[in-house]
């Protein structure tokens, strides 16, 4: 079992001070997954990721597939899916008396089948055909459960492309639900440790002063709002913690008035998607237009000050950056920059090539040069982020 260094931290915080440097929901979250590893399984050494192969506008899903992929803690996490009773499949039919086990209709058993052939030795060697043949056909067959399995469809048909923050939420509940609670509640518990940031706000009003703590709320991603003016991350993150005005009665002293409220993060999750939002509405139009504003951001991501309990840092490491080139999010085309064992790479499609940080890094893809992409700007569109241990 790997050594929680945080746990550590606290109980000496708590020997000093008799108070624990992160929030209480935290310390669960986390307690909660200290079993799991999160490091690049070993196996991996060496190899390298496979582009997939784009039939019919999914592109939008195979980015979420591939940024998911390049998380090292969810790749061991997955690995134990359906592998004890106590982390049965949610989605697994019961075999048919005298006959073979009828096929998982789970996408994450799905997910966790791609995983090894996704990530090979040389996906370009001749001798692999086979193996590349059969890791097409392993997608193919994810996309069919993800389509069709009693998780739910989603809200386009299959010819058309769709939303990748869509489809990423569409996963994130197949995370929390693919295994019954009945049978192992902790497998949710592990899930909102992984991926669900749980914010706390705080109202003060400004005719008594007093601060009333409300109700948490649990977010799928950090949902960033874009202006038109180029910036960077850090400037944007004001905008969803920091005060916005509200107008309520105050339980404290009765006026009904003005309160300033504060968004304060009071459990972080292991892995964060930053949703950029480019999706805008033109009122005088009546239309949604996509926003194109280049947003500058960096190889990490601080949020320390953002937290309820700020005696703990709070930082993240750039894993994979997905983006969009097109009028709007539910047209055009979607490619995947992703950090992995074997370096930077971008993704379009099958095709899979080297890139350098300042690619990795760049507010505005511009130097896609691979087949039809050629020549087009993508813009940044989800950002995901591994939290640093």
């Amino acid at each position: 079992m790997s050594i929680d260094v945080r746990a550590i931290r606290d109980r000496r915080l708590r020997q000093r001070t008799g108070k624990p440097n992160r929030s209480a929901l935290q310390i669960a979250r986390t307690s909660s997954i200290d079993h799991v590893n999160r490091h690049w399984p070993q196996n991996l050494s060496g190899f390298q990721a496979r582009g997939i192969v784009n039939p019919r506008n999914m592109c939008y899903r195979h980015s979420v597939i591939q940024s998911l992929l390049h998380c090292p803690l969810l790749l061991q996490w997955i690995a134990t899916h359906a592998q004890t009773p106590m982390t049965q499949c949610q989605w697994a039919q019961p075999p048919l008396a005298g006959g073979p086990a009828p096929a998982m209709r789970c996408p994450l058993c799905e997910l966790r089948r791609v995983c090894p052939q996704y990530w090979c030795a040389r996906p370009s060697n001749a001798a692999n055909a086979t193996n590349i043949r059969q890791f097409h056909r392993s997608v193919q067959h994810l996309q069919k459960v993800v389509l069709y399995g009693p998780t739910g469809s989603l809200p386009t048909n299959p010819a058309s492309q769709g939303d990748a923050s869509g489809f990423y939420q569409f996963m994130y509940n197949v995370f929390q639900d693919a295994t019954p609670a009945t049978v192992n509640p902790a497998w949710m518990e592990q899930a909102q440790a992984i991926f669900t940031l749980t914010i706390q706000p705080r109202l003060t009003c400004k005719n008594c002063g007093a601060t009333t703590t409300q109700p948490s709320v649990d977010q799928d991603e950090l949902i960033l709002q874009l202006g038109n003016d180029p910036e960077h991350i850090k400037d944007l993150l004001p905008g969803f913690f920091d005060d916005t005005i509200v107008t309520r009665n105050c339980p404290t002293c009765g006026v009904s008035g003005e309160s300033t409220q504060a968004n304060l993060i009071d459990a972080a999750p292991e892995i964060l998607v930053v949703h950029l939002q480019r999706t805008g509405f033109n009122r005088k139009k009546g239309q949604f237009f996509k926003i194109t504003t280049p947003i500058t951001f960096g190889k990490w991501l601080e949020l320390t000050n953002y937290q309820t309990n700020r005696g703990s840092t709070l930082k993240y490491k750039l894993s994979s950056v997905i983006c969009h080139s097109g009028n709007s999010m539910n047209e055009g085309h979607y490619i995947t920059d992703a950090l992995g064992p074997d370096g930077m790479f971008r993704t379009s499609d099958r095709d899979r090539w080297k890139i350098k940080l300042p690619d990795f890094l760049a507010p505005v893809k511009t130097n896609v040069d691979k087949g039809p992409d050629s020549g087009k700007d993508f813009h940044p569109y989800l950002l995901f982020y591994t939290k640093n241990t």
